[in-house]
């Protein structure tokens, strides 16, 4: 005889001559026992590998007593809540994802920005010469008179 573990309740496992031809096996959760047949009267081929079969069919049949059934609502519950803290782990990592994401496309948007303002800050760079640097000097002085300094705090104004 052995015993089996059907979570947390153990089941006695007992071998044994039927008298039915047609049984293999029964499950009586009253006295929490598995009777399994014992004997090849029907001559098949691999008897042990059917046994086990049996077995694990009268294991489905255990009906569960309250401290079984205790034991399976305990292990749904852990399993849902297993998965709920699963999927939030998963709802998390694609938010840090998308975050990243929308991070360095940010990042990628001010780089583009500062090459286009440094590539137009060298063709305006290129494109000041003495002469225009002069005639803008010119335009100054047209606008809003002639300045001239003298030493290093005096300020003179001709022509306004």
């Amino acid at each position: 005889m052995t015993t089996v573990n059907i979570l947390g309740t153990e089941y006695k496992v007992i071998r044994e001559p039927f008298k039915d031809k047609d049984i293999d096996g029964y499950c009586d959760y009253t006295s929490r026992e598995i009777r399994i047949r014992d004997d090849n009267v029907n001559e098949v081929g691999d008897f042990d590998e059917l046994m086990r079969k049996q077995l694990r069919h009268e294991i489905i049949h255990v009906h569960p007593d309250k401290k079984l059934k205790e034991a399976i609502d305990n292990r749904v519950t852990a399993l849902q809540e297993k998965q709920q803290a699963e999927a939030e782990q998963e709802k998390i990592k694609v938010q840090k994802e998308t975050e990243k994401i929308q991070a360095e496309t940010d990042a990628q948007i001010q780089i583009t920005k500062a090459q286009a303002e440094a590539e137009s800050n060298k063709i305006i760079s290129a494109s000041i010469t003495d002469e225009l640097i002069r005639m803008k000097e010119a335009e100054a002085r047209n606008k809003f008179g002639w300045v001239t300094v003298q030493g290093a705090d005096a300020v003179v104004t001709d022509g306004i």
